[in-house]
């Protein structure tokens, strides 16, 4: 090597470097795994605040019925299957946020496996 050359770095790093960059992997998959917890328990609160709507507009029309003040067969049937609709939709557009590759994002499911 001259004076004036630049040196070439080793292709290799250091096991200092190895440790830090699985650290922050890991670190980065928790956060991940957080905002997944998070998001899941908030569409648990909406499919059951949905079911219990359905189940409402159900006895709603049960009870109402013997009154003449129900809802009829085509207006229920819009309620029910549109609301249905729009949580499974809800769900999809969830799903695919939170597992944008199908739930393996950046092959961590090898990875965890191949450690023990």
């Amino acid at each position: 090597m001259k004076i004036g050359e630049p040196s070439i770095p080793s292709e290799i790093p250091d096991e200092s470097t190895n440790k830090w960059e699985n650290d922050l992997d890991k670190q980065k998959h928790e956060q991940l795994l957080d905002y997944r917890k998070q998001y899941v328990d908030f569409a648990i609160g909406i499919t059951q605040t949905w079911v219990g709507l359905l189940f409402i507009i159900v006895m709603c029309q049960v009870v109402l019925k013997r009154t003449g003040y129900c809802l009829t067969a085509n207006e229920f049937i819009g309620v029910f299957g549109g609301s249905t609709f729009a949580i499974f939709g809800y769900a999809a557009i969830l799903g695919k946020f939170l597992f944008p590759k199908g739930g393996f994002s950046n092959d961590w499911g090898s990875k965890i496996s191949n450690k023990g």
